[in-house]
């Protein structure tokens, strides 16, 4: 499908990664997502939200698809990455889950670093219910269950509160106790 040049000026929605562009347009009649300015293609979509929704992910896989990263973490199926593009300086946080994808610029190295830890642990405490999440001074990750755990619990090996050095440790630490809570409901 032919879209008008100029998509920019046009667009609903843009983002610039390196040399690559993504434009949301909302005309000519329908919803279109415009991958990249030099090959001025487009795909059509049924409502807005699918457009967005495809928009979102050709930008976040992208990103995603290089290994510069300055920050990175991945568990069950979620990757959260923090990217520098040189040339323009910008930071780039992207991430996707089975359900969701985002990326957002930043010009600022320490609020891009802020914005991912706060991520990361909005997205794990959105994987791992009942759980409190946070990153200690000394750059240990942590969570503690809102609710301590019963006897059965106990006795099945259940924290209160679990450590690691990582987010995608934390991830898996969590899954871990998910298991031990599961065998002791089944005891």
């Amino acid at each position: 499908m032919a879209v008008p040049h100029d998509p920019a000026h046009h667009a609903r929605l843009s983002y610039s990664w390196r040399d690559e562009n993504w434009h949301l347009l909302d005309q000519p009649a329908t919803t279109v997502v415009l991958l990249n300015d030099s090959v001025s293609k487009g795909e059509s979509y049924a409502t807005p939200a699918l457009a967005e929704q495809a928009f979102w992910r050709a930008v976040t896989d992208s990103l995603l698809s290089h290994q510069e990263r300055v920050l990175t973490t991945a568990w069950d199926g979620t990757e959260v990455g923090l990217l520098v593009d040189y040339s323009t300086g910008l930071f780039h946080l992207a991430y996707r889950t089975p359900n969701s994808t985002a990326a957002v610029s930043h010009t600022d190295e320490a609020k891009a670093r802020e914005d991912w830890e706060e991520t990361v642990r909005t997205l794990l405490a959105e994987r791992f219910r009942g759980w409190s999440i946070w990153r200690s001074n000394t750059g240990g990750w942590w969570a503690t269950r809102h609710a301590a755990p019963n006897k059965a619990e106990a006795m099945s090996g259940c924290a209160r509160t679990v450590d690691a050095d990582t987010p995608a440790r934390l991830a898996e630490c969590l899954a871990e106790q998910e298991r031990r809570t599961r065998t002791a409901a089944a005891s």
